[in-house]
């Protein structure tokens, strides 16, 4: 379009004109114009190029959503963000059950839900504004929540006793949970795209479970298509610095969303520099072991507004390799006007992400739609290409300050004040890169 814009034509249409003279010599004329506008054309492709190497063109870091609401639907403007902002989307249980459910059931009836339904119902609407959104199911891991509709099939004995988390040692329950995530995907006519896999931190919890989970994982990403994207809710570092549901898990799942990564810019025991390094030192290990594979997530994760390659298994529902790539996805929770807050968290998800095309990032206060998801920040617009190397420690005197350098920017994250610094380099001066006098600061908090 930008060719013909220039007043050219393509090669093709040059061609075409060239056949039409009758006269020899017209024919030469043709022929020579059709090799200078050739390479005009060229020239011009080269032009377009550099210019997208630029701020021009800038990519943004992707972002991920979740949420719901109830007991109605979200509004036709809150689907239009949706749609436009989000390359991947999870619908969050008991999602417009005053729409899907049914209010004549019992009060102890998932039917009063309907969350399966309401999950499918919501992914065709966004799938029609933009087919291109990743739209996932929210499946539990962890508790009976009897809002989706197969969870009436759920026997006292598939529960702990006087509790409502699953019982892992059932073989039953095993079964149906893997047989009720599959339906729901499957039976959705493809406007689901995969999985949300909360509670695994309390799975890990529950002697032998985790071992389960991950047979149960693996068992149903084998029964879903390929490309079927499917994410868990892990790493979470408890007050005795054990990290659950962390490596062994992911091993199992497309990518793991790290909830916890909120709370390192809140007041609370995980304040601790020395508990946030160790868990950022375990999800780096993420981009290391990725790094060694010799894999490049950019050209492999699900991007926003064209089509791309898909994470996932290898054709055929072969076994998952150690080599497939893994995506993370960060969560801030940042209240209204802390920028501060924010850019912590923002910072902290940065310094881990395998890649900034195809890690994602959340900030809310909780998942109602209105909990601050749709909020933007200048931050997610600006391009800081991809990462050169995981992050390192500044200086073996400030253990608690991390840097980490991209293709156009510096991440710096001090633990122990919990502030952050996103600088981005000055494009036009020569050797920025390498001067920090000549970087443009971003943020400053």
């Amino acid at each position: 379009q930008l060719v013909s814009n220039f007043g050219l034509l393509s090669p093709f249409q040059h061609k075409r004109q060239a056949q039409t003279p009758t006269r020899r010599a017209d024919v030469r004329r043709d022929m020579t114009r059709h090799g200078t506008m050739t390479a005009v054309s060229l020239l011009v492709g080269l032009f377009v190029t550099l210019l997208c190497s630029s701020w021009a063109c800038a990519k943004s870091v992707e972002q991920y959503g979740h949420a719901y609401q109830a007991p109605g639907d979200f509004t036709d403007e809150q689907y239009q963000i949706i749609a436009k902002r989000f390359a991947v989307f999870t619908v969050e249980k008991r999602h417009a059950f005053g729409i899907y459910g049914n209010s004549s059931a019992p009060a102890t009836s998932p039917r009063r839900y309907n969350s399966i339904e309401a999950t499918r119902a919501t992914a065709r609407k966004i799938k029609a504004l933009n087919a291109s959104v990743r739209v996932l199911m929210y499946w539990n891991s962890d508790l009976h929540y009897n809002m989706y509709e197969c969870e009436s099939e759920v026997k006292p004995e598939w529960l702990l006793p006087g509790s409502r988390n699953y019982n892992y040692n059932n073989a039953d329950f095993r079964a149906w949970w893997v047989d009720c995530a599959v339906s729901a995907v499957t039976g959705s006519d493809g406007a689901l795209d995969g999985l949300f896999l909360d509670a695994v931190p309390k799975v890990a919890k529950q002697a032998g479970a985790l071992a389960h989970w991950s047979t149960m994982t693996s068992t149903l990403r084998a029964r879903l298509k390929p490309s079927a994207f499917v994410i868990y809710n892990g790493f979470y570092i408890t007050p005795s610095h054990e990290i659950l549901g962390g490596a062994a898990a992911l091993a199992h799942a497309s990518g793991v969303y790290v909830e916890s990564l909120a709370a390192t810019g809140a007041p609370s025991y995980r304040d601790s520099p020395s508990m946030t390094l160790q868990l950022l030192t375990a999800l780096r290990g993420v981009s290391d072991f990725d790094a060694r594979q010799g894999l490049r997530h950019g050209r492999q994760g699900p991007r926003h507004g064209r089509q791309r390659s898909r994470h996932g298994r290898q054709a055929g529902g072969a076994a998952l390799t150690a080599a497939e790539p893994k995506v993370i996805l960060g969560h801030g929770s940042a209240a209204p006007g802390n920028q501060t807050q924010f850019l912590f968290a923002y910072g902290v998800f940065l310094l881990v992400t395998p890649e900034t095309t195809t890690g994602y990032f959340i900030n809310n206060r909780g998942y109602n739609v209105d909990d601050g998801m749709l909020d933007d920040h200048p931050e997610y617009h600006k391009d800081l290409g991809a990462p050169k190397g995981p992050f390192v420690q500044l200086t073996s005197s400030s253990p608690w300050s991390l840097r980490r350098s991209f293709q156009r920017a510096v991440v710096t994250v001090h633990l122990a004040n919990h502030t952050a610094f996103i600088d981005i380099f000055d494009q036009q001066t020569p050797g920025s890169a390498e001067n920090h006098e000549n970087l443009v600061a971003l943020t400053v908090s």
